[in-house]
Formats: C-alpha cells, sequence, structure tokens
C-alpha cells in the first residue's frame, strides 16, 4: 500500500482503512475440472461414429452384392431368351439356366435380409450414437458456461483493481490539494 505524505495521523489513518477496505479478489485460472471426462466422452462418441460408418460400409457392400445379383438375373435371362429363340433350344440348358435363375433369386432374398438385419443393428447403433453425443454436448455446455463465468469474474475484479486504482488516485490528489491549501 502507497503511503502519502499526511500531516493529521487520524486523516492519513481513516484513508489507509478506505483503501483497504475492499479485498483483492484473486482469480482462479480458467481449469475445467471435468477435461479428462470430456476427452473420455469424445473418444466413445468417436468410436460410436466409427462403428456407425463401418456399418453403413457393409450395408452398401451387401447392396453392391444384391445389385450384382440382379446383373447375373438380367444376363441369364437374356441368355436363357436367345437360347429358346434358336430353331433347336436344348432342354438341358433351359433348366439348368431356370435353376440358376432361382437360385440367384434366393440369393437376392437372402441379401435382402442381410440388409434389413444390418438396418436394424444400424438404427440401435445410431442410438448410442445419438446418447454419446448427448453426454459429450452436456459437458461442453458445462464447460462453455465454466468459462463464461470465469471470463464474467475476470471481468468483476478488473472493474474491482480499477476502482480502487481511481479511489486511491482521487484520494491522493485530495491529499495533495488540501497540503496545498493548508
Amino acid at each position: 500500500m502507497m503511503m502519502w505524505h499526511v500531516r493529521d495521523p487520524a486523516r492519513r489513518e481513516r484513508i489507509v482503512q478506505i483503501g483497504v477496505r475492499k479485498k483483492r479478489v484473486i482469480s482462479m485460472p480458467n481449469v475445467f475440472r471435468f477435461e479428462t471426462m470430456l476427452r473420455v466422452r469424445k473418444a466413445r462418441e468417436d468410436e460410436r461414429k466409427r462403428v456407425v460408418a463401418a456399418r453403413l460400409r457393409k450395408i452398401a457392400s451387401l447392396a453392391r452384392e444384391r445389385q450384382v445379383l440382379e446383373d447375373q438375373i438380367r444376363n441369364q435371362t437374356e441368355t436363357m431368351r436367345t437360347a429358346l429363340a434358336r430353331p433347336q433350344a436344348e432342354i438341358v440348358v433351359l433348366r439348368w439356366g431356370r435353376h440358376w435363375v432361382g437360385r440367384l433369386r434366393r440369393q437376392v432374398l437372402a441379401t435382402d435380409a442381410k440388409i434389413a438385419e444390418q438396418r436394424a443393428i444400424l438404427a440401435h447403433e445410431r442410438a448410442v450414437l445419438t446418447d454419446a453425443r448427448k453426454e459429450t454436448k452436456a459437458l461442453d455446455r458445462l464447460k462453455e458456461r465454466q468459462y463464461e463465468a470465469y471470463l464474467a469474474n475476470e471481468r468483476k475484479r478488473e472493474l474491482l483493481e480499477s476502482d480502487e486504482l481511481n479511489l486511491a488516485r482521487f484520494l491522493h490528489a485530495r491529499i495533495n490539494t488540501e497540503d496545498i491549501d493548508s
């Protein structure tokens, strides 16, 4: 605390008391207590995203497989039509062709069932991902609120310090003017 030249000791004591009246507020650095938990939840969310992406790739792979089967059915059907257009159609080739088309159609149905199963699993995994996002977002909001409170406290502390400094300047100027007047 600065001491000024004041002739009256009672007045000096009163000035010192006014200057000390407000305690200095030491602010804590902005440390988020749940930073580790936030990192764990973000890692868990990223893992859920990878699981969902892998499931989407699996569904896309099954869809491509289904498309290949559809193309094979189309090609086999064209082959059988050209075989029927010939004057001497071989019955054995046509029978095997129909058998092959039936097998391909069963594979298409099995692939459709696999796709439906994978989509059901995907729906569950997306729900788990949504829950993980909610948990992460809650901690993110808490971190933001804590940071905003920290900034508000810093502004308040700076305002108190500037008020204290202005009060000290005012008192110093007043004492100097009274010393000069007397």
